[in-house]
């Protein structure tokens, strides 16, 4: 998957889903309290929230890589 594909399932709310050492990961969407649209990525049932792409691109990661560099070698 490329960045581009990334910011694309992004924009539309697609669920992502991958097993990376017996660990599922997901990037789901939800809403703050004040109503602003939220990322939620990491294993599953213990996400961390990023408030935008960018954030997400640069600071969530999948055990010790970047996810920027880990989701594209996710097809």
């Amino acid at each position: 998957m490329t960045l581009n594909d990334l910011y694309f399932a992004i924009q539309v709310k697609k669920v992502i889903e991958f097993k990376y050492n017996n660990i599922t990961y997901n990037l789901v969407y939800d809403k703050n309290k004040d109503g602003k649209e939220i990322l939620k990525f990491g294993p599953i049932y213990d996400e961390t929230v990023y408030e935008s792409y960018g954030e997400l691109i640069n600071n969530a990661k999948v055990e010790n890589h970047l996810f920027s560099y880990f989701i594209q070698n996710i097809d």
